[in-house]
């Protein structure tokens, strides 16, 4: 009988509570706010892959062609260029050297440095030219493919010399032949 009274005590008493609200409190007691509801967010997409916590891995081997679009200036233009592009990436930085295939005066001017952001790596160079007081400087763009197996890019060169100053207008065209 004892077991009984109580479970009736207990279930008047859960309907009594679930029957008042704030309103129903005595103005001294402060009401409990609900908390508001749980609104899970859809997941970010994940990049394509991440290396020292850059979003792109564009390190390896590459296959590239170098096209001078467009010349300005006393210089000549000079012909396309195809070969073996490497690429070192360690986290954001990152460091491009045209190689076999492709020739650069001074040598320095095939070798870049850069960072890589999202899907776009910007690079460059820079430094003396010649002997006569000419300087180069080099800056690049080169946007990957989601899957960082392809990549296109454009750039601008300036060769200053103390009697003129020239400017190529470049493409760039990588496909990957190997990775790390």
């Amino acid at each position: 009988m004892k077991i009984r009274n109580l479970s009736i005590c207990l279930l008047i008493l859960t309907l009594l509570l679930a029957g008042c609200g704030p309103a129903d409190l005595p103005p001294d007691v402060p009401a409990v706010e609900e908390a508001a509801p749980v609104v899970e967010s859809a997941p970010e997409e994940e990049p394509t892959e991440v290396v020292n916590g850059a979003a792109l891995n564009i390190t390896g081997i590459w296959q590239g062609v170098l096209m001078h679009e467009l010349v300005e200036g006393g210089c000549p233009p000079t012909p396309t260029q195809q070969g073996t592009v490497l690429i070192e990436q360690v986290g954001s930085a990152v460091t491009m050297q045209f190689s076999d295939g492709f020739t650069c005066s001074p040598l320095e001017a095939c070798d870049f440095t850069g960072v890589v952001e999202g899907m776009n790596y910007t690079a460059s160079n820079g430094g003396i030219a010649d002997s006569e007081g000419g300087t180069y400087t080099t800056a690049m763009t080169v946007a990957f493919s989601p899957d960082a197996e392809s990549a296109t890019g454009s750039g601008t060169s300036t060769y200053q010399h103390p009697e003129m100053q020239c400017e190529w207008i470049t493409s760039l065209s990588l496909i990957r032949t190997s990775g790390e």
